[in-house]
Order: structure tokens, then C-alpha cells, then sequence
């Protein structure tokens, strides 16, 4: 997965106040779609729809620390901005000055991670969507479109060698398209060999079942 920089104290020229340090303490809820994979590198900055939140603290002595007590779950920076990472529950906690505390649960969800490959050629559009309807995966929806679209300069998916074709999941007639590790699409015939884009909201394991599984290499594997 990608990594997020938390940073930890706020900088807002605050005074101290005589009310108690709070913040809402319900569940904050971020289900937006999102990408984190180390395939997906130019990161433009644009936060995905429904995956960031800001929870402030008022009251007790600023400035806040916030921190999150499971950053690969969700991240929280110096003004409170909250940033889902992967799907779990975690909990941000805020301290002020006079080290009193306060905190409140965030719940993540949709969160996708990414792996290149097949799992034994030829890896047909036809075997290809087979095996993710097998093992709960899935292929390159809309959702997911847009917001590699939003999230991420061409090439999305960056891979070795960069040449190579992966199914994407969308089929017209005897065509279906394929991405290249150089950020471009096309249509090919269905009965050839191609890796595929096998977008995934439960991890990998189970791949490991085929026994056949042929990973394209992602920029961090070199």
C-alpha cells in the first residue's frame, strides 16, 4: 500500500481556554473508493471522494497532537484531516498542552489494493474474469476509473516491463481492452495471453491457491 505523512501537532496560534478538551466522539465513516498500491505512484494530490474527513478538537489548552493508532488504517494530520488507507477500524486520539485526551473511532472501507499478473498462460479475458469471480476480486470498474483518474497522473499502474497488457475487465464483442504499463488502452481479441488488473478489497492470500500465480513487477520490486 501507499503511505500517508502524518504530522502530529498543530501549528494554529491558539489560547487557552477553560472549557474541557472535546471533540464529536461518533464513528466517522469514510467509504469512498480509493487505489493504494505501490503499482500506483503519481499520486496528484486530489483526495478521493468520501475517503477524507476533517474532525477538529475545541476547548481544553492548544495546540492538539493528533495521532491515529493505526496509521495503515487511517491517518490524521496537524488540523485534523483524516485520510482512509486501508479498510479497518481505527482510532484517532487527540491530546492538548495539558495532556488531556479525548478520541473517537474511524471505520474505512473500499480501499482497493492492486496486483499485476495471471495465473498460468494463455490468460484469456475469459480465464482472467473467471478467476476474479473465483477469489472475490475485481476487475477495473467505473468507480475505480474515476478515481485513478482523479487520484493519479498517466501512467496509473506502473509496472515491468512497461510494455506489457493487462485485461482491464471491459469487453466489446470479441474485443476487450487491456492497459499498458505506459498508460495507455486498447482492444484486443478476447483468445489471447494477457496479464490482468486484479483489483482487490481482502489481500492476495488466496492467490497462492492457483500454485501458478505470475506476478508483473511493480516499480517498488526493483
Amino acid at each position: 500500500m501507499t503511505t500517508y505523512k502524518q504530522t502530529e501537532t498543530s501549528t494554529d496560534a491558539l489560547t487557552s481556554t477553560s472549557t474541557a478538551l472535546q471533540v464529536d466522539t461518533s464513528l466517522l465513516l469514510l467509504n469512498g473508493v480509493m487505489v493504494r498500491s505501490t503499482y500506483c505512484r503519481n499520486f496528484t494530490g486530489a483526495d478521493a471522494i468520501g475517503n477524507t474527513a476533517v474532525r477538529q478538537a475545541t476547548g481544553g489548552k492548544p495546540p492538539y497532537r493528533y495521532t491515529s493508532s493505526e496509521r495503515g488504517i487511517a491517518a490524521v494530520d496537524h488540523g485534523g484531516k483524516v485520510v482512509g488507507m486501508g479498510n479497518g477500524t481505527t482510532t484517532i486520539m487527540i491530546t492538548d498542552q495539558s495532556n488531556a485526551q479525548v478520541s473517537y473511532p474511524v471505520t474505512v472501507s473500499n480501499v482497493y489494493d492492486l496486483l499485476v499478473g495471471h495465473a498460468g498462460a494463455p490468460n484469456t479475458y475469459s480465464k482472467y474474469m473467471q478467476h476474479l469471480d473465483r477469489y472475490d476480486y475485481v476487475y477495473m470498474t467505473p468507480e475505480i476509473r474515476d478515481v485513478l483518474d482523479r487520484c493519479y497522473a498517466q501512467p496509473w499502474i506502473e509496472y515491468f516491463p512497461s510494455s506489457a497488457t493487462a485485461w482491464t475487465g471491459i469487453a466489446n464483442g470479441d474485443l476487450a481492452e487491456v492497459y499498458s504499463g505506459e498508460g495507455t488502452f486498447d482492444f484486443v481479441d478476447q483468445n489471447v495471453h494477457n496479464s490482468g488488473l486484479v483489483f482487490s478489497l481482502h489481500g492476495y492470500d488466496v492467490v497462492q491457491e492457483t500454485g501458478s500465480w505470475e506476478v508483473v513487477e511493480s516499480p517498488s520490486d526493483k
